[in-house]
């Protein structure tokens, strides 16, 4: 990002939801609300990794998974702010990162871009770079 961009990096505010025989892990709606409403959706631009139903997992978690990004979604959305998004193999080439999950890659090469960023996990670096990747993806079709 050029030097008058700053960088925000949130972790996923989540809430436990206890239903009838177990607990559920879920976005937390007003605490996203309470950080978008530190931004300009007009001057905004979000990047947003896609989320499906993977073959082999557990269907309950799917579900899940697939609620919390349609809830994120409908946010984004009904905030104004503007976004892409895009599958983990898209971000991963738009950032010259190889393809798969080394995480360590994604902290060595977040870290390199975003040196005033304390980066602690891989998921704070994969936030870094498909922001950076949206950034780029937005600006090659300005």
């Amino acid at each position: 990002m050029s030097g008058d961009e700053e960088v925000h990096v949130f972790n996923m505010p989540m809430r436990k939801v206890q239903l009838k025989t177990k607990t559920e892990n879920r976005i937390d709606v007003n605490r996203i609300k309470e950080i978008f409403s530190f931004y300009e959706p007009e001057t905004e631009y979000l990047g947003v990794e896609r989320q499906w139903a993977r073959p082999g997992h557990n269907i309950v978690a799917s579900c899940t998974l697939c609620s919390n990004y349609g809830g994120l979604r409908t946010l984004i959305e009904s905030h104004g702010f503007r976004y892409t998004e895009m599958e983990p193999q898209e971000w991963q080439k738009l950032i010259g990162k190889e393809q798969g999950n080394d995480k360590e890659e994604s902290i060595k090469i977040a870290s390199k871009l975003f040196p005033s960023v304390e980066i602690k996990r891989h998921d704070q670096a994969d936030a870094l770079l498909i922001a950076e990747a949206a950034r780029r993806l937005i600006t090659s079709t300005s």
